[in-house]
């Protein structure tokens, strides 16, 4: 059924359905004057005279229902930033807030700039103007995170937001006027109620991103070739007998380069991790290693292009958590790497990796010698949430060098039905040892049955 949603009005825009795919469809809005982000949308001149993007439908706990409270959304867009307004009607008395995004009232938007139904970022708040930010690639990675701004406040009849995404945090494709998929997500965590402006089925989430809506009229900034240094000196002193002695000292950087919207090459030199995240202390009661995810934020840019996806979860071909690491658990300086990740064409990932951590100190424990690490992988996103990869990883240990390659796929079979595997080589040249692995995972989603 095609019918139209909401009118078009001057200055404002609407909301239609597309009459392929009967998925909503919207146009952003150029604004003369960038709105002022703190949570104020109805008080913001910038917003004025726009009609609102209106009637959510739930997915629970009543799939297919109007929503129970009324949500407005507003999109616009100034030469260098994406902004996005939205008016949660509620009674303030009973919206919860919490740091859980599972038990606090929600706002999310999810973006597919390349309109590939398969991969994109998600950005989310709450009453509190919280920070989620993720890649979606059939599941989010919340590991990730990007440069944006968002404000929340909580009014007389109910809670507002405000966001401020800069393009130069998005990857795009090429074309003055674009379109892109997009959805929005508002959870009222007393109903435990889910709406959404693109419905989904029950038995999917938001990240099923062949069902969002479509954004029209977007006009990001032509490719430029952005640069963003980060050097760092570091110093320490120990003092001995009254006098000051200066110990060690360290100077590095970190370098990020645009090579195209879609495309981004980082690169490192004596690498200073200091404002990473400390690790949750685990005990290890088990015969296998513990897992500690990445949080150096080198590594976390566009980390999905290194992963190898299944629809069961994520097989750890490559982890860059064992960069910097000696074999028994030391920390190892990182002399310098690089890293080229992201897009080509809109439907080709790329991610290329080359690191090498130092030797370790005179008698401390470890490698006596430079460690070398490579990383390739290519992946290709095929029609109808189907896919094909490549992975290869070689680690140059003068203890003992491995290269590991392995394949995998997806494919979709219908709406509801979805294949997927990975096979996989590990060698070691220098005990001429080998092992192999083999994956297959196959579901079947429908709104009545779940295998």
């Amino acid at each position: 059924m095609v019918g139209l949603l909401w009118a078009w009005t001057t200055g404002g825009h609407g909301a239609e359905v597309d009459a392929d795919s009967e998925r909503p469809v919207a146009t952003a809005i150029a604004l003369t004057a960038a709105p002022v982000v703190d949570g104020d949308v109805r008080g913001d001149p910038a917003w004025r005279g726009m009609t609102p993007l209106t009637g959510l439908v739930q997915q629970q706990p009543d799939n297919g229902d109007p929503a129970t409270r009324r949500t407005e959304i507003y999109i616009g867009f100034t030469a260098d930033t994406l902004f996005l307004g939205a008016v949660c009607y509620d009674d303030p008395d009973l919206i919860m807030v919490a740091n859980d995004g599972y038990r606090s009232d929600t706002f999310a938007m999810v973006l597919d700039p390349f309109r590939s139904e398969q991969t994109g970022v998600v950005f989310s708040t709450n009453p509190a103007g919280a920070e989620y930010d993720g890649q979606v690639d059939g599941f989010a990675d919340w590991n990730w995170s990007t440069v944006w701004d968002v404000q929340s406040r909580i009014n007389d009849d109910g809670w507002s937001v405000e966001m401020a995404i800069p393009f130069t945090s998005l990857r795009y494709g090429k074309g003055d006027v674009q379109s892109w998929s997009v959805n929005f997500q508002r959870a009222i965590r007393r109903n435990n109620e889910l709406a959404l402006w693109a419905p989904v089925p029950r038995q999917l989430s938001m990240f099923r991103l062949d069902l969002a809506g479509r954004l029209d009229g977007i006009e990001p900034p032509a490719a430029r070739r952005n640069l963003k240094l980060t050097p760092y000196v570091a110093g320490r002193a120990a003092r001995t007998g009254g006098d000051d002695a200066v110990d060690s000292q360290d100077v590095g950087f970190d370098a990020k380069y645009s090579l195209t919207p879609g495309l981004t090459l980082d690169l490192t030199y004596n690498t200073d991790f200091a404002q990473a995240e400390a690790d949750r202390q685990q005990v290890n009661f088990g015969r296998f290693s513990l897992f500690f995810p990445e949080t150096r934020r080198f590594f976390l840019e566009s980390a999905d292009a290194f992963q190898v996806s299944l629809a069961g979860g994520v097989a750890q071909l490559f982890h860059s958590r064992r960069i910097g690491i000696s074999n028994d658990g030391r920390h190892l300086q990182i002399d310098g790497g690089a890293r080229m990740s992201g897009k080509v064409g809109g439907a080709t990932g790329v991610g290329l990796l080359a690191m090498r951590s130092r030797a370790a100190p005179d008698g401390e424990a470890g490698h006596d010698q430079d460690v070398d690490f490579y990383v390739a992988r290519v992946n290709r996103v095929l029609p109808n949430r189907s896919s094909v990869g490549f992975i290869g990883t070689r680690r140059d240990d003068p203890e003992q060098s491995r290269s590991t390659y392995g394949v995998d796929g997806r494919l979709g079979i219908g709406n509801y039905g979805l294949l997927s595997g990975v096979f996989a080589r590990t060698s070691a040249p220098d005990t001429a040892q080998e092992s192999y692995a083999l994956s297959l995972f196959g579901s079947y989603d429908s709104p009545t049955w779940s295998y």
